[in-house]
C-alpha cells in the first residue's frame, strides 16, 4: 500500500486490512468496509469528509491500531469505492449509505458497542440519520458543516474574530495574520493535538 506524505516525508505504508466487506448500498454502488486494529478492543467506526478518503487520516487512526477494533469506510465515490452515478452523490443518498453501512458492520463483524468518529460531511450525515445516533455508544464529530436555521448560511467572520480575541489565542502565543497561518499549517501537518 502507498504511504502518506506529510511534512515532506512518508510516515509509513498503510497496512493491509485484517478483513474487508463489500456493502451494496444501491443497485450500482458498493462501499468497502475495512477492519484494522485489535478485534477484541472497543469498536470505532471512522469516515472522512467530502473529497477525501479515510486513508488520508492514517496518521490519526494509526495511533489507535493497538487498542481499538477499527472499522473504516469511504463515502460513495471516494477512496476504495468505485465511482457510481454522480447524480446519486447527494446528502440523502449518503445518509442512506451510512445506515446500511452500520447494519452491515453488525451483520458482518458482530454486534458490539460502537463509537463513531466522523469528519465534515460524514459528521453531518450521522446527524441527519433517522436513527439519531442510536447505533452508537457515542459519536465524535470533527467539523460537521451544520447550518444555523436562524442565519441560513455560514457566517464565520464573527466567530473567528471572537476566537482570535479570546484568551486561548494569547495562551498559545498566537497573533492574527501570518503567525496564525504558519501555526495552523504546522499544527495540521504535525498531527499534534490541542492541549
Amino acid at each position: 500500500m502507498p504511504g502518506i506524505l506529510m511534512a515532506d516525508e512518508i510516515i509509513g505504508a498503510i497496512p493491509e486490512p485484517l478483513s474487508t466487506c463489500d456493502v451494496a448500498v444501491d443497485d450500482e454502488t458498493v462501499i468497502t468496509l475495512r477492519r484494522h486494529g485489535n478485534p477484541s478492543g472497543p469498536r470505532l467506526v471512522l469516515c472522512h469528509g467530502n473529497g477525501l478518503a479515510i486513508d488520508l487520516y492514517y496518521p490519526f487512526w494509526s495511533l489507535l491500531l493497538a487498542d481499538f477494533d477499527l472499522i473504516l469506510y469511504d463515502l460513495r465515490n471516494h477512496g476504495w469505492n468505485s465511482v457510481s452515478s454522480l447524480g446519486n452523490h447527494t446528502l440523502p443518498a449518503l445518509v442512506e449509505d451510512h445506515d446500511k453501512v452500520l447494519a452491515a458492520i453488525d451483520a458482518h463483524y458482530g454486534i458490539k458497542p460502537k463509537v463513531g468518529v466522523f469528519h465534515s460531511v460524514s459528521a453531518l450525515v450521522t446527524l441527519l440519520s433517522p436513527n439519531k445516533g442510536d447505533d452508537f455508544l457515542a459519536r465524535v464529530l470533527f467539523d460537521p458543516p451544520c447550518v444555523s436555521r436562524d442565519v441560513g448560511t455560514w457566517n464565520l467572520k464573527p466567530r473567528r474574530r471572537a476566537w482570535l480575541q479570546s484568551p486561548d489565542v494569547g495562551r498559545h502565543g498566537l497573533k492574527p495574520g501570518k503567525n496564525w497561518r504558519r501555526f495552523s499549517r504546522t499544527f495540521r501537518l504535525s498531527g499534534a493535538r490541542s492541549p
